[in-house]
């Protein structure tokens, strides 16, 4: 054995090296195999298939539902009693008796495979949808991801590799449990005040005076840990306190303020209660969504958004991830099941960490966390070049992705720049500039630079944004959106009401300086997000050659694909659509701003990244803003049409063997997917946006077993029919609803009688139509 794994070590290490692109197509550079600084020697992370294990044995029989009768429902996974759940998340289980290949567990053994762990809490048995933050319902498969123990010193990397060409059918991926770095600089000096948010810089003042962060909101800081204890976060967690829970994976408890020297200045930037008088000093500092106290009404009052804090670190350093933790970490706080209270149902993820290395464990926790609705916040690192950083250089779609400004709004000499790189926000500088003034673990204050203080600023100013949309029923929202208006909203080089006029994107900068100020004034003078979308193709690209392609299947339930690698060719689908004239105002002064989004549903393209998530993908490709390699948001110069044109990708793809699959997505699920930002006329007529928006449909239950219910909602008096479609184009069940008005509707169906497999719900009204995947089970 040991000369089969040196002989297919040297084979992989120079020419099975497998090419990665990104979402536009470009080829992601990476090394292989890494050194054995940067993983634990031990461990591989591997995602199973779900025929690959026993899945009944990993069930367990706890109802998280009523363990405390005191609450209900519950809303977290706190619920579960503490020994409880370091029980379940303890538990070895021998490769035995949870794999299902006899071959495959024999060779797990041979290169000393001791047993595997889960890496989530989620239950097989009941834990199996998910449901995002816009209230759609996702597949939730978490408890097919493990730890892999070897009990010896056997290369992990010829483990990986051997896995990984043997049994690519009883697993997804095998990986090295990676460690990542916290992107900070050491700094503890303690002279001067928060003056990141100072008018000279974000102003975050000014935006104070329209939202200072509702309770609704909830933050999660996967780190090293946050001291709930400090004054400035009210001394301890649970609802009604500023931190409301979280988890140390560290030492698989609860003790998540122990040691956290880093998530603690961190989760102050984001949310430090504003007003509070602590004993310990008296300079407590104001974070950026902490509330406005003190309270003086209901429990929650005054309190700002919600922070949970998720230590993720080795045990041995503080400012090292691991890779196994921070994926359960992601998953976990994005996933939300109301039935079991799986999941925290987070809208913000801040992470202040990464590594150089290439993860497919970690970009597919992203995926998952984006598909769940969730803006993801990373800082780019403090490596003083533009090399890739990991999660920061992933789907610039699905990252907000943050480099470190300084006094004077340039980029820091220190920080990562280009790269999709988003924008800019302050950092102290070494030597000390001290600009960012917040908690310190033990209940003291610390000055705070490196990227690492950079990306809270933006998930505090993201956690306002999504305060100020819950407030004001903005529920149709995505990640991009939030984005998309800061970017709008971002210091350019020049002065100007809002933006530079062309919307440069500069690597060194990214869209500009985060200006806390700008954003809320541009609200407050009427601007607003709608969503559009258009099925008007103008014209298909030329199809490329056929090469192997690797399509993953996991989250949304509107996939075509299950994961496997198949020979697929790509082309681009061009479209074009006229917005409405007359409905914003469009001059120097009140631009109108548009940018591509996933549209979170069933029917869009996909990017020609490889692998594959099929999560749904548009890019705008007219008007000005960006370079020829950043392409993120647009706005109108003399566009009096106001057309948008736009792009995404289509795949012919074939079994590995040479059948013909069909064009994925379907011709007929084709859309183009777009967001415009603008300032409303006050003389306009308003067409309301969801005039333009794909009908809305919810599966309730999904998997069902002997009936469905079909929740949906149509935008126009239309005759309305729904479709069940098995997965080669036959229509099993259709009914006629007749003509209904504008509004939302429930019907529920028998499926007793239709095979198990996966089904395309079709809903159809008048000339628009939507689909969603269900799953029926036996």
């Amino acid at each position: 054995m040991s000369c089969l794994v040196l002989s297919v070590y040297n084979m992989q290490a120079q020419s099975w090296m497998p090419v990665i692109n990104g979402e536009r197509g470009d080829t992601i550079s990476y090394s292989f195999p890494p050194h054995d600084s940067t993983f634990i020697r031990n461990q591989l992370i591997i995602k199973f298939r779900p025929t690959a294990l026993r899945l009944d044995k990993l069930c367990y029989p706890y109802d998280w539902y009523n363990i405390d009768k005191d609450e209900s429902p519950k809303t977290l996974i706190g619920s579960l009693p503490d020994n409880i759940e370091s029980q379940i998340r303890g538990e070895h289980f021998p490769i035995d008796s949870l794999v299902v290949d006899t071959n495959l567990a024999k060779f797990i053994k041979s290169f000393g495979g001791s047993y595997l762990k889960r890496i989530t809490i989620a239950n097989p048995c009941t834990d199996t949808i998910s449901i995002a933050r816009n209230g759609d319902t996702l597949q939730c498969s978490d408890y097919l991801w493990m730890t892999l123990h070897i009990n010896n010193d056997t290369s992990v990397v010829n483990a990986c590799l051997l896995l990984t060409i043997l049994y690519q059918h009883s697993l997804e991926v095998a990986e090295p449990n990676y460690i990542l770095e916290a992107n900070r600089i050491p700094n503890d000096g303690l002279h001067g005040l928060q003056l990141s948010q100072f008018p000279k810089l974000m102003n975050v003042q000014r935006a104070w005076n329209f939202q200072t962060g509702n309770y609704g909101i909830k933050c999660a800081v996967i780190d090293n840990g946050i001291d709930y204890r400090h004054c400035d976060f009210g001394g301890n967690f649970g609802l009604g306190y500023k931190v409301v829970g979280g988890w140390s994976w560290t030492e698989n408890n609860r003790n998540f303020h122990l040691a956290s020297s880093h998530g603690t200045p961190v989760a102050g930037i984001i949310g430090a209660l504003t007003n509070r008088n602590c004993a310990t000093s008296n300079q407590s500092v104001a974070g950026i969504a902490g509330g406005w106290g003190p309270s003086n009404g209901g429990a929650d009052e005054g309190l700002g958004i919600q922070l949970f804090g998720f230590k993720t670190n080795v045990p041995w350093d503080e400012n090292s991830i691991r890779t196994d933790y921070a994926i359960a970490a992601i998953r976990e706080a994005s996933a939300f099941n109301p039935a079991t209270g799986y999941g925290y149902g987070v809208h913000i993820l801040n992470n202040s960490w990464g590594s150089q290395i290439y993860n497919e464990a970690m970009r597919s926790a992203i995926n998952y966390s984006f598909e769940h609705n969730v803006s993801i916040v990373v800082s780019r690192g403090n490596d003083y070049n533009r090399s890739p950083l990991y999660p920061a250089c992933y789907e610039n779609s699905w990252i907000t992705s943050v480099g470190a400004g300084d006094e004077n709004k340039q980029k820091r000499d220190y920080s990562s720049y280009g790269l999709g790189m988003d924008f800019i926000a302050p950092a102290a500088g070494v030597p000390a500039v001290d600009l960012v003034y917040t908690t310190k673990y033990g209940g003291d204050y610390k000055f705070f630079n490196g990227t690492s203080a950079a990306a809270p600023q933006v998930s505090g100013l993201i956690g306002l944004l999504r305060s100020e949309a819950l407030e004001n029923g903005w529920v149709e929202l995505e990640p991009e959106d939030y984005e998309g208006m800061i970017k709008a909203s971002c210091e350019g080089g020049e002065s100007e009401p809002y933006n530079i006029p062309n919307l440069d994107y500069s690597e060194e900068r990214g869209w500009g300086h985060v200006q806390a100020d700008r954003i809320f004034n541009m609200l407050n003078e009427g601007y607003r997000v709608s969503h559009f979308m258009s099925q008007n193709v103008t014209s298909f690209g030329s199809w490329s050659n056929r090469t192997n392609m690797e399509f993953l299947n996991e989250g949304r339930l509107q996939k075509f694909l299950p994961s496997g690698t198949y020979s697929a060719s790509r082309r681009e689908v061009n479209f074009a659509t006229n917005l409405q004239q007359g409905r914003w105002l469009n001059n120097n002064e009140n631009r109108i701003y548009y940018w591509g989004r996933s549209g979170q549903g069933a029917q869009g393209g996909y990017s020609a990244a490889n692998p594959n998530y099929q999560t749904k993908w548009s890019e705008i490709t007219n008007g000005v803003g960006g370079n020829d390699n950043v392409i993120g948001i647009r706005c109108d110069i003399d566009n009096n049409e106001l057309q948008i044109q736009g792009r995404t990708f289509q795949y012919d793809v074939y079994t590995a063997d040479g059948r013909h699959i069909g064009l994925v997505p379907p011709t007929e699920d084709l859309q183009f997917n777009f967001s415009v930002f603008g300032r409303e006329n006050s003389l306009s007529v308003r067409m309301d946006s969801s005039d333009n928006l794909p009908i809305k449909i919810t599966l309730i239950p999904n998997p069902s077993h002997d009936e469905l219910t079909i929740g949906y909602t149509v935008t126009t008096f239309a005759p309305v029919v729904i479709r069940l479609i098995d997965n080669i184009g036959r229509i099993v069940t259709e009914i006629n609803e007749g003509e209904l008005s504008k509004g939302s509707y429930m019907l529920t169906i028998p499926v007793s009688g239709i095979a198990q497999g996966t089904y395309r719900c079709v809903v159809q009204s008048g000339n628009q139509q939507n689909a969603q995947l269900v799953q029926i089970i036996r």
